[in-house]
């Protein structure tokens, strides 16, 4: 089983500069993969009346900088996440690259106003697709990061894009694949959460139908392996898939689905789906199973969403393990917006260390037929936010002090002395 930390926001950025030196203590601790996060919305940046007419103009807009008319203005949002993977790179881990639950405004139609409910995180942008095509913008979208971080490619030094661009010599380089500095990603997450944040959850006109969102959920995974499967079918290699990045908390309601159901109707939907990629793994979030432990049966709540796969016949024609991309001890949190905290955090520390040393050890021992092939940590650092979980605590400014704020040391180390992980086999097309 593969150790690895999910990183995301400015504090938990997978470089050595600055206060918080999170590439140095990934490769002391062992994390074997570095899971990566964007955000669709933040590169495409364009207001709700201006959706892309076609995919050659997607990927210009995704490749520049508004307002995307200038060839030399590149987008800030990618170089830097290109700069972190190649970071990853460099220091030999396995890079996942993990998309937000957001979608950019003009990609849906706001139905609130006729009863349509959003996610249980309240999230505007949390509206899935209305269309979901293998021919979509959204397909584009995740067939322009396959191309961006797709393995063999040459350095592009203006990312990818589909005809030349005025005053651009590609010489010695395919413009359709690669970035500025040459980084790759072994997996793409493309989904992030949906049965919790992504809305509606249900038709309200018609329950139980395609319009429910194991079934959306579903026909976003075949576009998504059509559109990596394009990629790696025009030989750099690309990422593999991750899917559905399933949310283990919700319980039901109009707001979420739990986390079984939403893996029996997601696989009901899939039917006898043979994925075109060669590797499709099944992505799956821990919070619970680690902060609450074992139910009174002795098993895990994975073990109901495990028992799901295998009665819908997950892996039968090819699909891989568990893989827990996400996940760590999740504190309880009182106050409100600018004033957050974690009450009694000594105490709750301890608690955080202990539950992560047992869940740990027992994903490490679960045998059967779908292995767990990583166990992800989610943030060094908390933010000043709502939702905490990372190893470190909080981050809270001391003037004067190296680093300029109090870390908590103890879940730190033990994340790095006392849980081993394995790099695992690298992973080819």
């Amino acid at each position: 089983m593969r150790k690895g930390l999910s990183l995301k926001g400015d504090v938990n950025r997978y470089h050595d500069s600055g206060a918080f030196d999170n590439r140095s203590y990934a490769r002391r601790s062992g994390s074997w993969v570095i899971s990566l996060w964007v955000e669709w919305p933040l590169v495409d940046a364009a207001p709700r009346t201006s959706p892309p007419t076609s995919i050659g103009q997607a990927w210009d807009r995704w490749s520049r900088r508004p307002p995307w008319t200038s060839p030399d203005l590149l987008n800030p949002f990618l170089l830097d996440l290109d700069d972190q993977v190649r970071n990853a790179n460099l220091d030999g881990r396995t890079v996942i690259i993990t998309c937000y639950q957001s979608f950019p405004p003009w990609s849906f139609t706001d139905r609130r106003a006729q009863g349509e409910l959003m996610g249980g995180s309240q999230e505007e942008l949390g509206h899935y697709p209305d269309n979901r095509s293998s021919n979509s913008p959204w397909a584009w979208w995740i067939m322009y990061l396959c191309a961006r971080y797709a393995a063999g490619s040459a350095i592009n030094p203006k990312g990818p894009h589909l005809a030349v661009w005025p005053g651009e010599n590609p010489a010695g380089y395919n413009i359709v694949f690669g970035n500025p500095v040459g980084a790759y990603a072994h997996f793409i997450q493309p989904m992030n959460e949906p049965n919790f944040h992504w809305w509606p959850q249900r038709s309200l006109s018609a329950p139980g139908s395609a319009n429910d969102i194991g079934c959306i959920v579903a026909q976003m995974a075949q576009s998504a392996d059509t559109a990596a499967a394009w990629v790696n079918g025009s030989r750099p290699f690309s990422p593999f898939l991750l899917i559905p990045g399933t949310a283990d908390n919700p319980a039901g309601g109009a707001a979420g689905t739990p986390p079984a159901e939403f893996t029996r109707a997601v696989v009901h939907a899939l039917g006898n789906w043979n994925p075109e990629m060669n590797y499709t793994g099944w992505a799956h979030h821990h919070y619970n199973d680690v902060k609450k432990g074992r139910l009174s049966d002795g098993s895990y709540r994975l073990d109901r969403v495990v028992d799901e796969l295998a009665g819908g016949g997950w892996g039968d024609d090819g699909q891989g393990g568990i893989w827990l991309t996400e996940g760590g001890y999740h504190f309880p949190i009182v106050g409100g917006p600018g004033n957050w905290s974690v009450p009694n955090p000594e105490g709750e520390s301890l608690v955080q260390q202990v539950r992560m040393k047992i869940h740990y050890r027992d994903m490490r021992l679960m045998g059967g037929r779908y292995p767990i092939e990583l166990w992800a940590q989610y943030l060094i650092h908390d933010g000043e936010q709502e939702f905490q979980s990372s190893l470190r605590g909080e981050i809270e400014p001391r003037p004067g002090m190296t680093p300029p704020y109090r870390p908590n040391p103890n879940p730190y180390r033990v994340w790095a002395d006392w849980l081993d992980g394995s790099p695992g086999s690298p992973f080819e097309s």
